[in-house]
């Protein structure tokens, strides 16, 4: 050194002290010439320092300044009071291979809780920072808010979804719980708010954000569909396509009842199943108030459609229209297979018209049946029953017989008229109808046709002065009449016989009666006996 101003003391080899008077410069203390060390520590020569105390280490313009501890010592800088460990240069470095670099600006301040004035204050490592701190968990202090370069943030507390805003600090948008996020202009970020059970989140254009809404096939552009696991699944204006893959399409809800809107559901060659599965179901198709129109099937080529029940009924109902089953040239069939049967056609309670087979060109019908009865029957009873035999029978057929059962004395002779029951009441063998009158003797058609009448009576006290007879058959419109001698034909007895039958076309309600008339007797001495049968009435409708 050219100047020397400190001494080494006996205290340390490495210990140095000041001298009582500096040389060189005003300042007190060594003035190295070549200003590679500096020390000063007071204003003045031997003045006692008591403000602002400083020991400055003054390199050169690029020199270093070397501070090695001996074996293990640390390198401790401190101080006391109030003041700052102040780096005077504007970058420090280190040196070593597992060193580090440490930049501080001019006027940066490390240990103080003032803030550092100027630029930022950087510290740069290698490998990473460590803190240490006596405490298992130290705490870093950091004077808030810490802005964070080319993406930071200079909040506090951020509350919601992070949005990334390029260099600019990132910013939270807050959300509704349960809520849908949305992205909204300039990079920000809302959410939809839940609505009702069930609706579904719904695009309202491209200039606006989607809503929940229920869902209606009515729109002209609704789509909704799923992806399959083969293919895709393209939307149509105007249709909703529900496409399930390979393994299906399942609607499920709370009470397994789904109503779904078609417009028309298309198989494009394959497959449309309903209900197909095990489960024990109702299926509705078309049941709604509002009028419907349903086909089932087509008629295009070989397309066939089949209708089928287990145990239970198979309904087909037509509250007030036509029910119409045709077969075009093929063959109607009802109940034609193997299988025991009842087949019933119009026999419910209501008022039926039946109509069965047609009268136009060449049409047939034919009723068949086997070992067992065939039948008709009206709201009255059977009116037609036939054994698998051929016999046919008409239970309610207008038909009688009536007997005398008791004779009617001294009734005609010299020209009287007597009328068979017009006396004794007859007696009735069968009135098929009710339609004869046992205590006049007269008949009512119950119906317009053809009838047919056969009357036979005996009479006694035939005298060879009566020389005639007239008997009639009387109906409303027509009286048909026989005569005849009646000693003629008398027996040894004086009985004669006399009968008549006749043919006739009946209008309901008219009547039919039996008269005779003997004449040129004395007297009305003839008698209209009753032997047994010998004297009846009868008649029954043909046609």
């Amino acid at each position: 050194m050219a100047k020397q101003g400190f001494k080494v003391t006996a205290l340390s080899p490495y210990s140095y002290e000041e001298l009582a008077s500096g040389l060189g410069s005003s300042a007190c203390g060594i003035d190295n010439a070549d200003a590679k060390f500096k020390i000063a520590t007071a204003t003045a020569a031997g003045a006692v320092v008591t403000t602002n105390p400083q020991l400055i280490i003054d390199p050169a313009v690029n020199g270093d300044i070397t501070v090695a501890p001996h074996g293990d010592g640390n390198i401790n800088l401190n101080q006391t009071a109030t003041g700052a460990i102040i780096a005077a240069n504007t970058y420090g470095k280190a040196v070593g291979a597992t060193t580090q670099t440490m930049i501080i600006d001019s006027t940066g301040k490390i240990g103080s809780s003032a803030s550092p004035a100027g630029t930022v204050l950087s510290v740069t490592a290698g490998t990473g920072i460590n803190l240490t701190g006596t405490a298992a968990n130290p705490v870093v202090n950091l004077t808030i808010p810490v802005t964070v370069p080319f993406g930071g943030s200079g909040a506090i507390t951020l509350t919601g979804i992070l949005t990334g805003n390029g260099a600019s600090p990132f910013t939270a948008s807050t959300v509704t719980q349960y809520g849908t996020v949305i992205a909204g202009a300039s990079n920000t970020v809302t959410s939809v708010t839940p609505s009702t059970t069930g609706f579904v989140l719904t695009s309202n254009g491209a200039g606006a954000n989607p809503s929940y809404q229920s869902v209606s096939a009515g729109g002209a552009t609704t789509s909704i569909q799923t992806t399959p696991a083969t293919g895709t699944a393209t939307p149509v204006a105007g249709v909703v396509k529900l496409a399930g893959g390979t393994t299906g399409l399942v609607f499920t809800a709370a009470t397994d009842t789904v109503t779904t809107t078609f417009a028309g559901i298309t198989a494009n060659g394959g497959t449309v199943s309903m209900a197909t599965d095990a489960t024990v179901s109702t299926i509705n198709v078309g049941t709604g108030a509002a009028a419907k129109t349903s086909t089932f099937g087509s008629a295009s080529s070989t397309s066939a459609t089949t209708v089928q029940s287990g145990t239970g009924a198979l309904n087909v109902t037509s509250a007030n229209g036509a029910l119409t089953i045709n077969s075009g040239t093929g063959t109607l069939s009802i109940g034609n297979d193997a299988t025991a049967q009842s087949v019933n056609l119009a026999t419910g309670a209501g008022a039926k018209t039946v109509t069965i087979g047609s009268t136009t060109t060449t049409s047939s019908l034919a009723l068949k049946y086997g070992t067992s009865d065939f039948s008709m029957a009206s709201a009255t009873g059977t009116t037609m029953t036939a054994l698998d035999s051929g016999e046919i029978s008409f239970p309610l057929q207008p038909a009688f017989l009536a007997y005398m059962g008791t004779s009617d004395s001294n009734v005609t002779g010299n020209g009287t008229t007597y009328t068979l029951g017009s006396g004794n009441d007859l007696t009735e063998e069968y009135d098929q109808g009710s339609n004869f009158d046992h205590t006049s003797g007269v008949f009512t058609a119950p119906a317009s046709g053809v009838y047919n009448f056969f009357a036979v009576v005996k009479i006694s006290g035939i005298t060879s002065a009566m020389t005639s007879y007239n008997a009639n058959i009387v109906t409303t419109a027509v009286s048909y009449s026989t005569t005849g001698y009646p000693y003629g034909i008398a027996s040894s007895a004086n009985i004669c016989s006399i009968q008549m039958t006749v043919t006739t076309q009946m209008t309901a309600g008219q009547t039919c009666y039996f008269t005779v008339q003997i004449l040129n007797g004395a007297g009305n001495t003839a008698d209209v006996i009753s032997t047994g049968h010998g004297t009846y009435f009868c008649g029954y409708k043909v046609a």
